[in-house]
């Protein structure tokens, strides 16, 4: 699941990252009894037009992208991460990193 939140430094812009959760069958202590493990992607700052697009009309990350890069549903797409490299790094590979 993709999602944004507050940078670190700058607690006015915001900054992108997705969280990933998996379901798996302990090995060890409780055999046969599932364990959660997450995990989260690396965190990239925001285009200052996007977070305050996303702040003043209370849209979501790709609404904004569609909007300031001309682009149409672009979340199901390459999403941010596509737009800001030049499609060196998609959705896809960006998660598996």
């Amino acid at each position: 699941e993709g999602g944004v939140g507050p940078d670190q430094r700058d607690h006015s812009a915001l900054q992108c990252f997705a969280w990933m959760a998996i379901w798996a069958l302990a090995r060890e202590a409780t055999p046969h009894l599932p364990e959660l493990h997450c995990a989260r992607t690396a965190s990239f700052a925001l285009p200052p037009a996007v977070t305050d697009l996303m702040q003043a009309e209370g849209i979501e990350l790709g609404d904004a992208d569609d909007k300031i890069f001309a682009r149409s549903n672009s979340k199901q797409e390459d999403g941010t991460v596509g737009i800001l490299t030049g499609g060196v790094i998609d959705r896809a590979a960006y998660y598996r990193h």
